[in-house]
């Protein structure tokens, strides 16, 4: 195509292809500039000793020593009416006493079963362990739709206790959310 004619029934008003090429990039680059002016990319949020971001369309369900992040459409419902983060984030932090002294495998046990108690199959592996980190994978029966749910666990022993990242998802969407999931935990300060 030589030109574009505007108003079709005015064959003299034609613009030259590389006229058109450049206010076509202008114009877009105007629509993106705007977009992103009205538009955050990521939302913040701040609990307690730490703060992250999350995608826009993701919801927060903050406490003070943390902060469910959920998924658009993540949020489900038990039959008991409990409601259930079938894909989401959750980020804990727990402050303990060191003469407590929980190891950091029986936090990472405790944490597990509180998030798996509706199902009595789970199967827990641990992916990484160091001195100070423990990383573990869990497959379960999802408690609120039919199907598997992956859960992938976090735990970092912090001066003062424990701070936990726990990733949640039906096992046919997880890889599906992992760019989200990545963004927010590398967001965290």
């Amino acid at each position: 195509m030589s030109s574009t004619h505007l108003m079709g029934q005015y064959p003299q008003w034609k613009v030259p292809d590389y006229v058109w090429r450049g206010m076509k990039s202008k114009i877009e680059g105007d629509i993106a500039a705007e977009l992103s002016r009205s538009t955050p990319s990521v939302k913040r949020f701040k609990a307690g000793s730490f703060a992250v971001s999350y995608p826009p369309s993701w919801e927060a369900h903050g406490r003070e020593d943390g902060v469910s992040l959920v998924a658009p459409g993540g949020l489900t419902y038990r039959s008991n009416g409990q409601p259930d983060i079938s894909t989401g984030v959750m980020l804990t932090y727990v402050k303990l006493a060191r003469e407590k002294g929980i190891t950091l495998e029986q936090f990472t046990d405790n944490y597990l079963t509180s998030c798996c108690e509706s199902s009595a199959d789970y199967q827990q592996k641990i992916v990484k362990s160091t001195p100070d980190s423990l990383l573990t994978r869990v497959s379960l029966t999802s408690p609120v739709h039919n199907g598997r749910e992956i859960i992938t666990l976090s735990v970092h022993r912090v001066p003062d206790g424990f701070f936990a990242a726990g990733l949640v998802a039906p096992a046919d969407q997880y890889n599906a959310n992992l760019p989200s999931f990545k963004q927010i935990i590398e967001s965290i300060q």
